[in-house]
């Protein structure tokens, strides 16, 4: 994030959507829906537990096999 002082850096820290680089690769977009899912605002909206993603990132493990 970024920002013209501290305001503004807590304003895009609160309403921007982190940017996540990209790398390349096979299964990309998953992974970066993963880390999305991961750094949502809300909490509700982020994975329950360690457990919900690690079965996400297992299954995809297992689709590109």
């Amino acid at each position: 994030y970024s920002g013209e002082g501290i305001h503004d850096l807590n304003m895009a820290i609160l309403e921007e959507s982190p940017q996540i680089p990209s790398w390349g690769g096979r299964y990309e977009a998953e992974l970066r829906a993963v880390i999305r899912r991961c750094l949502k605002k809300q909490p509700d909206e982020r994975y329950p537990s360690i457990d919900a993603m690690i079965r996400d990132l297992e299954a995809l493990q297992g689709k590109y096999r």
